[in-house]
């Protein structure tokens, strides 16, 4: 087991963002959101934009480093590749997380170590349901913080779980699923 920097960590290094061929429009607007991440400063732009790839142009060379796979109802398959990688369990009709299954709709954002070179972070973004990509402001909106504030609340957590219309991380894997902000908004 790791403690990096939660669902941030896939940032420290040189990173892709891998969508599923024939991606929709909501997975490919989530996806630029991460590839031109903002920061919480008085300029907000970073100028630098990760490469957007399509899952159909990745190979097992191409399986290391850091990664951000997003999909929905598992049509990513190098996440249905990683699903026994990932400690939470996702299907169409919900999620289980240590033995307790939680129905109803979800978007998991999940940081792991990367399993094919070890040194490295893969973050999992996947929903049961593409509208909630549009509801999660994390999905909308992503903003690298400053180390000068500390642990972040939501970022720092290495799952970051929208369900029931509340934010719900956990901080290290095999902890408790804990309540963070039941009323965010931008």
């Amino acid at each position: 087991n790791r403690k990096g920097t939660g669902v941030i960590d896939v940032y420290l290094g040189p990173l892709k963002i891998v969508v599923p061929d024939n991606a929709s429009s909501t997975i490919l607007n989530v996806a630029a959101v991460f590839s031109s991440p903002k920061t919480f400063t008085s300029n907000t732009n970073i100028d630098i934009k990760y490469p957007v790839i399509s899952s159909c142009h990745i190979d097992e060379m191409n399986l290391v480093g850091n990664m951000i796979l997003i999909g929905n109802n598992g049509n990513n398959f190098i996440t249905n590749i990683l699903k026994n990688n990932i400690p939470i369990k996702m299907s169409s009709k919900g999620f289980k997380y240590k033995g307790v299954y939680y129905e109803g709709e979800y978007c998991i954002m999940a940081a792991i170590q990367n399993p094919f070179d070890g040194k490295n972070t893969i973050l999992v973004i996947e929903s049961n349901n593409e509208n909630l990509f549009k509801k999660n402001v994390f999905t909308r909106f992503f903003a690298l913080p400053s180390y000068s504030i500390g642990i972040h609340a939501f970022l720092n957590n290495e799952a970051l779980i929208y369900y029931n219309k509340k934010y719900f991380g956990i901080y290290e894997w095999g902890g408790e699923i804990s309540c963070v902000n039941e009323n965010i908004s931008f």
